[in-house]
């Protein structure tokens, strides 16, 4: 296998799409997944091995199954994909990289498809179980405070013509007044009214 210089760097270039399409995401996704497992993979199986239902038992064991033969299949299609950028073949390695990303997708689907399964077992077992205890919760609503001191608007006043339904009524009304213009002022008078106001 002789590799020249051009060779040598498609070859790193197609390694590294590989691995940032591929395996960085599936890396960060496991990193946070594998914490949330690590956390409640001890509460699953003690209420899967505690599970009324062997039914549940069994798709869960389908799954879980499922789950590890797409990861051992991406790891598969993951070392054709590299052989393939080896040997020179782009489109085997396309091919290959596409199945790697299908296969991974197809992991994490099983393993959502997993914890769906195991949490309805365990939420079908809680069910049963309150069932047969019996015990019914009791809503406790918090006490109402009246407080006495507390401002409270004015209601409108009642009107008078909508409260008397039937009745006849003549209502009073102003009487109009004309209004009276003031007459014009002479200067003595104006400088008379400027010199109180100047005073105070």
């Amino acid at each position: 296998m002789n590799f020249n210089f051009g060779s040598g760097g498609l070859m790193l270039v197609a390694l590294a799409a590989v691995w940032f399409l591929v395996f960085l995401p599936s890396l960060t996704g496991k990193g946070k997944e594998s914490r949330s497992e690590s956390l409640d993979r001890s509460t699953r199986r003690a209420l899967l091995n505690e599970n009324v239902s062997p039914r549940v038992a069994s798709s869960a064991r389908t799954a879980r199954l499922s789950k590890q033969v797409f990861a051992l299949l991406s790891i598969a299609s993951g070392i054709a994909s590299i052989v393939s950028v080896f040997q020179g073949s782009a489109l085997a390695a396309l091919v290959s990289a596409a199945a790697v990303a299908g296969f991974v997708a197809a992991s994490r689907l099983a393993n959502r498809r997993l914890n769906r399964i195991l949490v309805s077992g365990s939420n079908r077992r809680n069910k049963i179980s309150s069932g047969l205890s019996g015990s019914v919760e009791k809503i406790v609503e918090p006490d109402v405070e009246i407080e006495d001191r507390r401002w409270t608007p004015n209601e409108n006043p009642k009107q008078g013509l909508l409260n008397r339904v039937g009745t006849l009524e003549s209502p009073t009304l102003a009487d109009v007044v004309e209004i009276e213009f003031p007459g014009e002022l002479d200067s003595k008078a104006l400088d008379e009214i400027l010199r109180r106001r100047r005073a105070i």
